[in-house]
């Protein structure tokens, strides 16, 4: 749902790309009980801002930040272990610009965004139930 939202608001703004990924193709809907393509919910006038790459993100991420350069805002709604939450937020991190927001969900499975926001000191964080912000 995050995917419609985020497009909705860059085609508003007619700015801005959407990049996701995930390591699988389908999900299951908790509430309809069936397989459903990931981005079933973005409708295709939407679409043409958003790229879906399939992958583990320890080797995309990688490269989607090296060939963006810059992002404005990274989001982290995947990946519950303390290891990959702290590799993504790492890797987001250099690439962040300065005054870039980084949100993450599901902030307290485990110490990985209050270990790093003690790692990198960012200028602003905020908590909204399971959701944290950290501004750089």
């Amino acid at each position: 749902m995050s995917t419609y939202f985020i497009l909705s608001a860059l085609e508003r703004n007619d700015s801005g790309l959407l990049y996701s990924i995930d390591i699988k193709e389908k999900i299951v809907s908790n509430r309809f009980k069936e397989e459903k393509e990931i981005g079933w919910l973005v409708p295709e006038e939407l679409r043409r801002r958003w790229t879906f790459l399939l992958g583990d993100s320890k080797e995309v991420l990688p490269r989607i930040l090296a060939e963006v350069k810059r992002v404005d805002i990274f989001m982290l709604d995947s990946g519950d272990t303390y290891e990959h939450k702290c590799f993504e937020f790492r890797t987001a991190w250099r690439h962040l610009r300065e005054g870039g927001v980084l949100l993450s969900d599901d902030i307290f499975l485990n110490k990985a965004f209050e270990d790093f926001i003690k790692e990198v000191k960012p200028s602003r964080t905020a908590t909204f139930s399971l959701l944290g912000l950290l501004r750089k």
